[in-house]
This record gives structure tokens, C-alpha cells and sequence, in this order.
């Protein structure tokens, strides 16, 4: 067998894959020990300990905390005191416990003064001399094309796209009016550059504002949008049939191109912190529905007044 050593570095990216490859419903989870055992060797101390801050959910508030622009070494603190007196670790290695984990996450942590907190360490006195025992092959690094994307965001994704293709024909095929929304589709109107551009900056918007304004939760606003314009268009249905018609595949259109290009991420690369696409899917469901609700109950009350 052949000593390596493992330096706090090495730990803190090795971990900060596992944080990227985990999501957060998984660090309470056997799945994070997975993880955990697959990207650290032998170091089974730090590897309990985390798994212990995973079940007890400090591994989450740490995740919300790497999304926020502010100081946190008092939380730290605080939160490592509380496991430590939780579990009965020594103070000063739960407190580099803890401060490991939000490093990887991406938290920059001031480093201690002198005099206010005991030596880091972990099983070792100096974790950055400390050996471990491994085998001829090194254990390697997670790597981009391991991290997994998760599975319950592709299913929902697929879903929504499932669904909403068909709520549109079922629609048309109900009311009659797909053969009117296909001849809509074949002429000029839809290959105009202007609406498509129109269409296409709509989709754009959509897309890239809730990464701009990550805090704000914009497609949580979605479906009132959807809903304020539904209302307006709604009174186009009876004097205008057609261009209510324009309308409708038009924010259909735009709905379903932004859902595809904002949420595919959640759906099929590796997980970011913020977390922005994931917390779109929920809205855009919503979203879709208050588009086919109020559609069909104009299109319902239209049928009732011939």
C-alpha cells in the first residue's frame, strides 16, 4: 500500500463536486454518502461528520446561504457550536468541519484571528500533513461528466412539453378550430421577420431575466402575466376571430420556447447553486394551465352564444 496525502485543497474541491453532483434533497440521503465514500478515501471521521450535518439539514441552510451576497462567519459559528453540542464533537473540529463544507459550496469564509479559535484539524494535528492510506490508483476528482442531472427535473420537463402539445391539439380538436390554427400557421402572417422577431425577443425575456434578477423569483409572476393577457385578448375572440386565434398560438409559442431554453438546465446538465431553473418548472406548470383554462373558457362561451 502506498501513503498519499490528502490536503485540505484537495478536500475542498473534492467536496465541492459532491456538493454539485448531490442536490440538496439528497443530503439526507444515502446518496450523498455514495458520494462522499467515491470522492474521499479512508478519511472516515470528516466523511461521518458531514453525513451527520447532511441529516440534521445544516448542509441545506448552507446551500441557501452560498446563494446570498453577505457575511456569514457569526452563522458558522453559531450553526458548528450547535452540531458540536449535538453530537459531542470537539469544538474546533466541527467548526473546520463546517467551514470546509461552506468553502466547497462556494462561501468565502474569512479566515480566524489568532487566539479566537483552536486549531483546525482533522483526526490529525495538521490535516495538511496528515496521511491516508490508498491504493496505487488515485481516486479521481468529480468530474463535469459524472455529475448526473436529476432525474425528477427531466421527467417534469417532458411532462410540461407532453402536456402542452396536448392541451393545443386537443383543444383545436374540440372546438374545431385546429384546422384554422394550422392554415394560421402556413401563412405569411407567422413567417413575417418582424413577428418572428417580436416571438422571438418574447422568448429571449423570458428566459434570461429570472437569471438576472435571480432574488426576485420572476416566473413565479408567470402565470398572472399569463392571465393579465388572456383577459386582454379575450375580447378580440368575438369581433376578431382571427387574430385571437394569432394571439393564442403566438403565447403558446412563447411559453413553451422559453420553458424548453430556461429549464433545461435542471433537466439536463449538472446542477448550478442557484438554482434558477429548477424553480421555474413549478410556475410554468401553473402558467400553461391558467393559458388553457382561460382559451377554452372563451372559446366555451363563444360555442354558447352561436
Amino acid at each position: 500500500m502506498i501513503r498519499r496525502q490528502l490536503s485540505r485543497e484537495v478536500l475542498k474541491e473534492r467536496l465541492k463536486g459532491v456538493f454539485e453532483t448531490c442536490a440538496p434533497e439528497d443530503y439526507k440521503t444515502k446518496v450523498l454518502k455514495g458520494h462522499l465514500h467515491d470522492a474521499i478515501p479512508y478519511n472516515s471521521g470528516l466523511k461521518v461528520r458531514i453525513e451527520l450535518l447532511g441529516a440534521d439539514g445544516s448542509l441545506e441552510t448552507l446551500k441557501k446561504w452560498s446563494t446570498q451576497n453577505k457575511s456569514v462567519d457569526e452563522a458558522l459559528l453559531k450553526l458548528s457550536a450547535k452540531f458540536s453540542s449535538a453530537y459531542g464533537f470537539e469544538r474546533k473540529t466541527a467548526l473546520e468541519t463546517v467551514r470546509l463544507c461552506a468553502e466547497a459550496m462556494g462561501i468565502s469564509v474569512r479566515e480566524p484571528e489568532k487566539g479566537k479559535t483552536e486549531e483546525r484539524t482533522f483526526e490529525q494535528p495538521d490535516y495538511r500533513e496528515a496521511t491516508y492510506e490508498s491504493t496505487d490508483k488515485e481516486v479521481p476528482k468529480a468530474s463535469k461528466k459524472n455529475r448526473t442531472p436529476s432525474k425528477r427535473a427531466l421527467v417534469r420537463y417532458l411532462l410540461f412539453l407532453v402536456l402542452m402539445s396536448a392541451g393545443f391539439i386537443g383543444g383545436g380538436l374540440y372546438f374545431g378550430t385546429l384546422s384554422k390554427t394550422i392554415e394560421i400557421i402556413r401563412s405569411p402572417f407567422f413567417e413575417d421577420r418582424v413577428i418572428l422577431g417580436i416571438l422571438g425577443g418574447l422568448i429571449g425575456i423570458l428566459t434570461v431575466m429570472p437569471f438576472i434578477f435571480k432574488k426576485s423569483k420572476l416566473p413565479m409572476f408567470y402565470p398572472i402575466l399569463a392571465l393579465l393577457v388572456q383577459v386582454v385578448v379575450a375580447a378580440l375572440a368575438k369581433d376578431m376571430p382571427i387574430v385571437y386565434e394569432r394571439f393564442q398560438i403566438g403565447i403558446w409559442a412563447v411559453v413553451t420556447g422559453s420553458f424548453i431554453l430556461l429549464t433545461a438546465q435542471a433537466a439536463f446538465f449538472p446542477r448550478r447553486e442557484d438554482g434558477v431553473s429548477a424553480r421555474a418548472i413549478s410556475p410554468y406548470y401553473l402558467t400553461g394551465a391558467v393559458y388553457f383554462v382561460t382559451q377554452w373558457a372563451v372559446r366555451a362561451t363563444a360555442l354558447y352564444l352561436q
